[in-house]
Order: C-alpha cells, then structure tokens, then sequence
C-alpha cells in the first residue's frame, strides 16, 4: 500500500485512497477527538486530513516505519487547530453588530466606551497573532475551550506545569504589549 501511495508518477487509484483511509482512519479520528472532542468536528477533520494527504502526497518524505501514521497525526493536528481557531472567531462578540441610539449623552458615552472596547480587541487580537504558535495555541485551548493544563500537557505531550508556565508567559507576554502598545497608541493621539 505505501509504495502505491507514493508512486509520484501516477494518480493515487481510488481503491488504493480507500485502503489508506481504512487503514488509518480511527488514527486520524483519535488525534482529532483529542483536540475538539466532538464526534462531528473530528469526523470533519479526519475528512480534511485525508484530502490533503492525498492532494499533497508527493511533499511526504518516507522516513521508515510509521512515517505515514506520523505525517497524518500531524496534518490532523494542524486541521484541528485550524477549526479550533475558526470557531474561536465565531465566538467573539461582533461589536459592528450593536446598534447605538445617539439621542442622549448617556448612550453617546456607552457608544465611545464601545468603540474603546472594540480598539482594545482589535489591538489584543493583533498582539496574539504576533505570538509565537504554540503560546496561541495555549491561549485558545486555556481561554476559549476551558481546557485544564492536563489537557492541554496532553496535547502536546508536556507535563502539567510546563503547560501552565507556558499560558503564564503567553498571558503576561500579551498583557505587557498590550500596556505598552495602547499606551503608545494614546500617547500619539493627545
């Protein structure tokens, strides 16, 4: 089956993609269900983790036994951050999405404290994506999914306080930036 599958030369036969995908699907299922442990968005990611291998099958470099079951581990890995990053930005609270009735003072300054909140976000997203990936990924795991650091230890095959000294650091690095970055942002506009 794997040198069929890496017969570059040629299309992968159909018959050949289903006995892959036998072979390694409850693999794939596993890795997926750790991260989202929903039976549906696994189920979704074992289907993108497929598809990719199969469209990018010639940048697999055959490394000896269970290279293949380490490739697909990995590409359902980055498939379940990838939803679990995507879902995350479902859950914000769209800010553009409040109406504001300016007819008093009242609701004229709740609007500017929006705005304020809504800059805050802006800058704080900005600072995350600047992160390095695998403070993001604590982040998101810790903040938006609940996850307790023996979890998240889990998922990334680390201990419990390395995973809680990784939010740590992730979380005062964050808020450092931010002091500083709004700080620079309101020094430039008085």
């Amino acid at each position: 089956m794997k040198r069929l599958f890496f017969n570059r030369g040629k299309p992968l036969d159909p018959i050949e993609q289903k006995r892959m995908y036998d072979q390694y699907f409850q693999t794939v299922f596993r890795t997926a269900f750790r991260y989202c442990t929903n039976r549906n968005d696994a189920l979704e990611i074992v289907q993108e983790t497929f598809v990719r291998a199969f469209k990018h099958r010639t940048t697999f470099q055959d490394k000896g036994n269970e290279s293949l079951s380490r490739w697909l581990k990995t590409i359902a890995r980055n498939e379940s951050l990838r939803l679990i990053k995507k879902q995350a930005k479902y859950k914000e609270v769209l800010v553009d999405d409040i109406e504001v009735d300016f007819s008093s003072k009242k609701k004229a300054y709740e609007a500017e404290e929006l705005l304020i909140k809504k800059e805050q976000m802006a800058l704080l997203h900005q600072i995350i994506d600047r992160l390095p990936a695998e403070y993001q990924k604590i982040l998101v795991f810790r903040i938006v999914h609940e996850m307790s650091y023996k979890e998240i230890g889990k998922i990334f095959e680390i201990n419990e306080s390395t995973a809680r000294q990784g939010f740590h650091r992730a979380k005062n690095n964050v808020k450092s930036r931010f002091d500083k970055e709004w700080k620079e942002c309101h020094d430039e506009r008085a």
